[in-house]
């Protein structure tokens, strides 16, 4: 099973760093200024119809029908990510701004239902030894 994961995880990564560079050439004849106000656009309008409560993200093997507003926001925060890795100056920037877009957008609310929905006792463990622990030991 983590084997399929690893796997799974290498294709996306790949996939993403070969289209870097059509990425990084997408919008060259269009000036910075209109790409400037159309990812801010693109981010108000994704923080407007984001679902804050995570009701579009359903347990493994249940049936999900993403509403209308969620793909709009989904689709118009990878726009904006697109759009501004577009001016970003080498092929590696490109891709590592679009790796962070993408796991932020598009993984980062089903970690943060798996945390919700987990007995999470082993993540606050690990926080507070973070936090306290780790501290002292610096003193």
């Amino acid at each position: 099973m983590l084997f399929h994961y690893i796997l799974n995880i290498s294709f996306f990564m790949t996939g993403l760093y070969v289209l870097a560079p059509i990425y990084q050439t997408l919008t060259r004849s269009i000036s910075s200024d209109s790409i400037w106000a159309v990812t801010i656009s693109l981010l108000i309008l994704h923080l407007f119809l984001h679902d804050y409560s995570g009701s579009t993200i359903k347990a493994p093997g249940a049936l999900q029908i993403p509403t209308l507003t969620s793909c709009i926001s989904l689709n118009a925060s990878v726009v904006a990510s697109v759009s501004i890795a577009s001016r970003l100056p080498s092929r590696l920037h490109v891709f590592a701004i679009m790796l962070f877009s993408l796991s932020v957008f598009l993984f980062a609310p089903l970690v943060t239902y798996c945390v919700k929905n987990t007995p999470s006792l082993l993540f606050l463990g690990l926080l507070a030894f973070v936090n306290v622990v780790c501290p002292c030991w610096l003193i």
